[in-house]
């Protein structure tokens, strides 16, 4: 039998133009090729389904990125240490955040005096216990809802060692 003959059976009867799907485009009750089990079905609809949110949220994602990206570059990547924008930013700022590394790997704290460490970070504050806060205090900003510190312990009068520390 031709494809032909084949597409002759298929015509139904009340098929005014004289065109029929085969049996292979029909319904799930014939013995067609086509004929999906509901495993299969459910399949594809996910993966269609994953591919549209997926097209629908690749500007979101784009865009979020380029936001985020900004974000850093302005409020969270480290910046070299400067002593004018150290005094001027104070502890609401993100500035001391994005200095404290420069800070404390170009500066060697530990053996300068303490006029030393004034003279580079302005006036300290006392804070608490110095065992477990230090002798000079500095805060370096928010983080969360604690407030990073940098503590600095004396002895001698000399810088013995010093800790980034949340309150």
């Amino acid at each position: 039998m031709s494809d032909d003959d084949r597409f002759d059976e298929d015509k139904q009867d009340g098929d005014e133009a004289g065109y029929s799907l085969p049996n292979t485009f029909k319904s799930a009750n014939t013995n067609s090729q086509w004929h999906l089990t509901p495993k299969q079905l459910l399949r594809i609809f996910g993966v269609v389904i994953f591919a549209t949110l997926f097209v629908i949220s690749l500007p979101f994602l784009y865009f979020g990125g380029q936001i985020f990206w900004e974000y850093n570059r302005q409020h969270i990547a480290p910046i070299p240490f400067d002593r004018q924008t150290w005094l001027k930013s104070g502890s609401t700022s993100s500035m001391r955040q994005r200095m404290i590394n420069d800070l404390t790997e170009k500066y060697r704290l530990e053996g300068l005096s303490k006029e030393q460490v004034v003279e580079l970070l302005g006036p300290y504050q006392k804070f608490g216990n110095s065992a477990d806060w230090g002798d000079m205090v500095y805060p370096i900003g928010s983080f969360g809802m604690d407030t990073m510190w940098l503590s600095i312990w004396l002895h001698e009068n000399k810088v013995d060692k010093h800790r980034i520390q949340p309150d």
